[in-house]
């Protein structure tokens, strides 16, 4: 089992932030190691998403969103081959034309992995992840635009 978190304060609106967070098909388009995203089915403010990512090899997965708009998302597992828990989610606090956000995840594998590796697998991926959803974030914003 690994966790982690990491939090980084975006020059953008929370409404921003929250639309690049929430626009999962859009996350090849600035999270390299995405290379698909789609929901799957969605109601509301429940989403299926299946992610489809490669770190060593290509991993395909399943996630129930749950989101509070402008406030929070929180995931959990539905299917996917390699992981035996995938959990986390995301905070907003709107900081007045900016956003502080903290991202957090809880993942376990079916298989046996190497807890250093697991937590480098997770950790090291958090930095880079994050600040692409910033860039992705104050770009828009700059632009005036939504995700």
């Amino acid at each position: 089992m690994a966790t982690a978190s990491i939090s980084e304060t975006i020059n953008a609106p929370v409404e921003t932030v929250f639309g690049v967070i929430t626009n999962y098909e859009s996350y090849p388009e600035f999270l390299s190691e995405t290379k698909d995203a789609r929901v799957i089915e969605g109601s509301g403010d429940t989403k299926l998403v299946e992610f489809e990512i490669d770190l060593v090899r290509k991993i395909s997965y399943r996630l129930k969103m749950s989101e509070t708009p402008n406030s929070k998302i929180r995931w959990k597992l539905d299917s996917g081959s390699i992981f035996k828990k995938n959990s986390g989610g995301w905070d907003l606090v709107d900081e007045g034309g900016k956003t502080r956000v903290k991202y957090f995840v809880d993942i376990e594998f079916k298989f046996l992995v190497p807890s250093l590796i697991t937590k480098r697998l997770v950790g090291a991926n958090l930095p880079s992840m994050i600040k692409s959803f910033k860039k992705r974030a104050e770009a828009l914003n700059s632009q005036g635009g939504k995700s």
